[in-house]
């Protein structure tokens, strides 16, 4: 489920780029999350976004791992990154890398033409090479907030994506839902309180004959994206029967400067 709760924070910062039409450009951040699991915190990561000096190419990357405490019984550390070419709007490459206790295992993905990619994963030292198809056309996750720059979205519709996940295509569904304000900060002092947009977010596996499949592992996550740049995921929820996965903004560096921190006593605006 941490796992999961990785990769989706990857897709939101995708989708939430341009998505909700606020502007956004390209430009550099840096966030640090808590990932928490019944008030407990279990993981830790950082998100960066990052223009090239030449204007051409935009990477976002993630990196996370499980708390000391947690690694004793599990230990799980995870590299995401993407990149697309900003003229073109194409993308250039998607990679992962994920260890475990038990496994090493890497996956990149090569994007043929619109409809086709390559995927190669190396598990524990053994290669494996699937290409997917979509008819809808298969896109890496950063590319999902593409579609968006063109299209303003309406809260209450739902928006699709076909994405490559390893071997895998997931259809996903977004459905922005309203504007509300939430407190990020666990003690509910002033400081955290952020406007923000709720998305509802949804992960469907696709079979060979275009069915689409709710994923059993990646249930429904809401996520609280915030209104002011940058556009990036505040907190993010996914519901399991054992409690509440939380993904919780920490400290955010925008335009080269800090412009949230849990440690600080005054709330500090976003530009």
């Amino acid at each position: 489920m941490l796992k999961s709760l990785f990769i989706s924070l990857f897709f939101i910062i995708a989708f939430s780029l341009n998505a909700l039409s606020f502007n956004r450009v390209y430009e550099d951040f840096d966030a640090e999350y808590n990932f928490e699991f019944s008030n407990m915190i279990i993981a830790k990561g950082t998100l960066k976004g990052r223009l090239s000096k030449d204007n051409k190419t935009y990477t976002i990357t993630f990196d996370g791992k499980t708390s000391k405490l947690i690694s004793i019984f599990y230990r799980l550390k995870e590299h995401i990154e993407g990149s697309v070419d900003v003229d073109t709007r194409r993308d250039l490459i998607y990679k992962s890398l994920e260890k475990t206790s038990k496994k090493n295992k890497s996956v990149k993905i090569t994007f043929l033409n619109k409809h086709k990619a390559k995927v190669v994963i190396i598990k524990n030292g053994r290669k494996k090479e699937v290409e997917l198809v979509s008819k809808k056309g298969i896109y890496s996750p950063i590319s999902l907030y593409l579609f968006f720059i063109s299209n303003k979205v309406k809260f209450g519709d739902s928006y699709y994506r076909d994405v490559a996940v390893a071997s895998h295509v997931y259809r996903i569904e977004i459905t922005p839902k309203k504007l509300s304000q939430i407190n990020i900060d666990r003690m509910k002092n002033k400081h955290g309180k952020r406007e923000t947009v709720e998305v509802e977010i949804r992960f469907f596996k696709i079979d060979k004959n275009g069915k689409m499949l709710p994923d059993k592992k990646m249930k429904k996550i809401v996520a609280w994206i915030a209104k002011d740049n940058p556009n990036i995921p505040l907190l993010v929820e996914s519901w399991h029967l054992l409690g509440v996965f939380q993904a919780r903004l920490t400290k955010l560096k925008y335009a080269k400067r800090q412009v949230y921190s849990k440690d600080s006593s005054k709330k500090i605006n976003f530009p």
